[in-house]
């Protein structure tokens, strides 16, 4: 649903922002225009979208605003390598962007190609009850997925729990159709508020109060696949060098960011060689571009407050508050 939302309102022209923020929901989770836009004394939209890579945003370069003065560009691991992040917008995401392309505007091969998966989608397209599907899950799916608990769909395979036996009784004590529907609607109007009321910002899976800030002890250390095995991704740097040239001919002032990881998972994912990493590759990225320019990592004590993180990988909305602050006096 967010992708939807935003997409549309760049669509239409409905974006009208002196400044324009661009990246994943680290960024989306990231950045308060209001904060940025009482320092700069520029107007700010967010347009942060869940897993973006840089294919989906070059896809996106021909309805994107293209007179801001200012555009702040967010690249992190996961969109600068080969992550489960980039995964999930090869499954699933670049979907909201092919289905702009009814008038062949955007070009599909950057959408990580034409694979079989998207050969078989098209031509599913036009079987009228999967058309149905595809034209109604933008407004009724959760605001982070698809029709994925819709009774045909809504099993949960986890291991050693699938028996006939439990099936039938989860189908038993499921919610209906209906009443799915009529909730993940109440909850994408809520979703929609949100995103209208802050220009964009949306702090990760959060429906209430987004002022509101718990401190987070069970952010314990992360197991799992640390940061610094993600391999190199070619095809992303040559994107990234491509939307760099791009920002650089624009006549904005372009700026490349990066935003911390709690310090939980950082701990566990070796995060300071990841980002020396990433440091390096930048440079390359923006070495000869005159107007596009790297701010360096805050300091990780700037959001170390118990509150200041939503979960492992994204900031409350206190901990974008202070680092939307500091961003503005690096600006």
């Amino acid at each position: 649903f967010v992708w939807h939302q935003k997409i549309q309102m760049a669509r239409t022209g409905s974006i009208d922002a002196s400044t324009l923020v661009l990246g994943d929901s680290q960024t989306m989770s990231g950045i308060l225009p209001g904060v940025l836009a009482a320092r700069t004394n520029q107007s700010v939209y967010n347009m942060g979208l869940p897993a973006m890579q840089p294919e989906g945003l070059e896809a996106m370069r021909f309805f994107l605003p293209g007179d801001s003065r200012r555009v702040i560009l967010n690249i992190d691991p996961f969109s600068l390598f080969e992550s489960p992040v980039y995964e999930v917008f090869a499954s699933y995401y670049k979907q909201e962007l092919a289905r702009y392309d009814q008038d062949g505007v955007i070009e599909r091969p950057r959408l990580v190609g034409r694979t079989a998966g998207l050969w078989l989608h098209q031509l599913l397209l036009h079987v009228p009850a999967y058309r149905l599907h595809y034209d109604l899950y933008p407004l009724i799916g959760p605001g982070e997925r698809a029709l994925s608990e819709f009774p045909f769909s809504r099993v949960r395979k986890e291991p050693g729990s699938l028996t006939p036996a439990t099936y039938e009784a989860y189908l038993a004590q499921a919610p209906g159709t209906g009443e799915l529907v009529d909730r993940r609607m109440q909850q994408n109007a809520r979703l929609r508020q949100l995103l209208s009321e802050r220009d964009g910002f949306w702090t990760w899976k959060k429906y209430d109060d987004p002022t509101v800030c718990e401190s987070r002890p069970e952010l314990q250390r992360l197991e799992g696949l640390p940061l610094y095995a993600y391999p190199d991704r070619p095809a992303a740097v040559r994107l990234w060098r491509k939307i760099q040239e791009r920002m650089n001919n624009s006549g904005a002032d372009n700026v490349v960011e990066k935003i911390n990881i709690s310090h939980a998972r950082a701990e566990t994912t070796h995060a300071p060689v990841v980002y020396a990493r990433m440091d390096a590759i930048i440079a390359d990225l923006i070495d000869g571009l005159p107007n596009v320019r790297a701010i360096p990592l805050p300091p990780e004590e700037l959001t170390g407050g118990a509150d200041h993180f939503h979960d492992l990988t994204h900031l409350s909305y206190c901990g974008a508050r202070v680092y939307t602050e500091w961003l503005a006096g690096e600006l």
